[in-house]
Order: structure tokens, then sequence, then C-alpha cells
């Protein structure tokens, strides 16, 4: 499953069901084109004011974890589209968010958009069609 930060989506695609496991829904949801939040609903899909004590948040690059802050009295994880980040309950991964990076590439004369999933050097134009390089 994929979340965009460049349009807002309804949180309910964005809720996921730890009840059985945990105890808590986790929700992902857009504030603006770079930051999301993390926060946590109960059974019955109300907020929950702190995030439950067992859960931490950290960024996989730095190993940094994340403080909670706190927006309309619910405590919430920001994160941003630039860093990848692992959830885990009493030390156990239960939820991974990678950023997928990608470059749009737009060839100087030639009249094509190409998305490369990798670096940007292994592309090559030939015959006026784009390929990846060998």
């Amino acid at each position: 499953m994929s979340f965009s930060y460049k349009k807002p989506t309804d949180p309910k695609i964005h809720t996921h069901d730890f009840i059985k496991r945990y105890g808590f829904k986790l929700v992902m949801e857009r504030l603006d084109i770079d930051i999301a939040k993390i926060y946590f609903l109960g059974e019955n899909d109300e907020p929950l004011p702190k995030i439950p004590s067992k859960v931490k948040c950290v960024d996989i690059k730095t190993k940094i974890e994340k403080t909670p802050q706190e927006m309309n009295g619910i405590e919430s994880f920001l994160i941003t589209w630039q860093n990848d980040y692992r959830l885990r309950f009493d030390r156990i991964k239960f939820f991974t968010i990678i950023n997928q990076k990608q470059q749009s590439v737009y060839p100087e004369g030639v009249n094509k958009t190409v998305t490369c999933h990798g670096p940007i050097d292994k592309f090559v134009l030939k015959n006026n069609n784009i390929i990846q390089n060998e």
C-alpha cells in the first residue's frame, strides 16, 4: 500500500487494525505536502490521547527515536516523506514506512516522461527512447 503526501486522502484508507494483537488502530494522516502524522485509535475508533506506552517510532537511517507531539489534545508522531520509519511495540517490529525513492526524467528534445526506479545514471537515451543502461 502507498501513502501520498501530494494530496489529501480519507484517513480511513490509511487506518491499520492492530486491535487483536496490540489493542489499537494506527492511522497515518497527511498534514501537508511534506509532513504526515501517525496517531492511534481505540477499539471504537476513538482517538487515544496518548501514544500507547510500548510504541516507539524510529528513523531507520539515523536510529533516532521520534518524540511524540501533541496536537489538539492527541499525541502523534510527525514524519516526513524524506525519511524511512519503523514502529515497534515492546521491541517487536509491527509497521514500516519506506520512502519510494524515484525521479521523473525529462530529456531535452524528447517528448517523453519516464519515472526511474533506481539511480538516474542507469538510464540512457538511445534512438529517441529512454532505456536502462546495461
